[in-house]
């Protein structure tokens, strides 16, 4: 799930001396405390290939169906002709608690592993991308101060988070792209830290509902 284009990232940082693993942190590894949060809605998106959004959907939507099941969670895709401002990628939005969020989550990551759509194939061990959207107002509780809370992300998760800066040639466009690599453990883990963090910004969580509003945007 590479990114398209050459936006450079305002923080890339990789964690060095990496000692790849593919089990899944959630199992692996301490989730953060226990909240208020844990039975509260909350939301994630990210990007999709076409072909990746058609393996998560399956014939007939037996897949996605499956996954909703599986994780308890709602599981969202723009239209096949709605892609993010500057890509030709479909948005895919995870609703739910934050467990069953982050048990849908691993399931499609798993799937496209699987299916080796992925970039270098579908080789768990393999480093890949993920891009998530988030709006640009909650990118700030993900930097932190001087950077100290994407990097405390970055050295318990294992992975590399790159947040790109706000493209400018779509006005109205509010939303950057939050890139995670890592093996599927290393992503998960990221992702559930910045879930958590996302589920404390009270502007986030009301505002999440919205899941596709890319319509009405046009490149200048």
């Amino acid at each position: 799930m590479a990114m398209e284009g050459a936006a450079q990232s305002e923080y890339n940082s990789s964690p060095e001396g990496i000692q790849e693993h593919s089990s899944s942190p959630r199992k692996s590894q301490s989730p953060p405390p226990s909240s208020d949060h844990e039975e509260n809605k909350i939301s994630i998106k990210f990007l999709l290939s076409n072909a990746e959004a058609g393996s998560i959907i399956g014939k007939g939507g037996s897949t996605i169906s499956d996954f909703q099941a599986r994780s308890g969670a709602r599981i969202q895709l723009s239209r096949n002709n709605e892609f993010f401002p500057g890509t030709m990628d479909r948005i895919v939005m995870v609703s739910g608690s934050i467990d069953d969020v982050l048990k849908a989550v691993d399931l499609i990551l798993n799937k496209l592993l699987d299916e080796s759509y992925v970039e270098d194939g579908g080789d768990v061990g393999l480093r890949s991308k993920v891009r998530l959207v988030v709006p640009n107002s909650s990118c700030g509780g993900i930097i932190g101060k001087g950077g100290s809370v994407i990097k405390s992300f970055i050295e318990d998760s294992r992975a590399g988070i790159k947040i790109l800066p706000q493209d400018e040639n779509f006005p109205g466009l509010h939303d950057r792209i939050v890139i995670v690599i890592g093996t599927l453990g290393e992503q998960m883990r990221a992702i559930e830290l910045i879930l958590y963090k996302l589920a404390e910004d009270t502007h986030y969580v009301q505002n999440m509902n919205a899941p596709f509003p890319y319509a009405g945007i046009i490149q200048i």
